[in-house]
């Protein structure tokens, strides 16, 4: 297993979930299951650093924008751990990225403040955001 090493600073705090079976997740708002070309915010971040981490993507701009770079290093990336080369970061990618690199793309999502546009396989845009949780 191959791990990428990042951290994020801040840390989510919320007296409630104290009190709730499961805690904070328990109560969380579901992260989209896409993040397709087009997706623009500060969570793009996460296959954009996993990607340049393994060795792909030497030529991402980290701008927040999900775009043909960023696609084309997460093809690459699911080429070479077997997966389906859509260049998208769905459920089947953020498995590989949790079990092969050790990034657990829901936590990472939910430590980071903003709001993205997840851009879906039909082309719908969804807004999500930790801060909504």
């Amino acid at each position: 297993m191959t791990s990428i090493a990042f951290s994020f600073s801040g840390q989510r705090n919320n007296e409630y979930a104290k009190n709730v079976p499961g805690g904070f997740e328990s109560m969380a708002q579901p992260i989209p299951p896409f993040m397709e070309k087009g997706s623009k915010g500060p969570h793009t971040l996460i296959p954009q650093l996993v990607a340049c981490g393994a060795g792909y993507g030497k030529d991402i701009v980290f701008d927040g924008n999900y775009g043909d770079v960023t696609a084309g290093a997460m093809s690459q990336l699911q080429a070479r751990n077997g997966i389906d080369t859509d260049g998208s970061c769905g459920p089947e990618t953020r498995r590989t990225m949790k079990h092969r690199y050790n990034v657990d793309f829901e936590k990472a999502c939910r430590l980071i403040p903003g709001t993205t546009i997840f851009i879906q396989p039909d082309g719908s845009e969804i807004p999500w955001s930790p801060d909504n949780d």
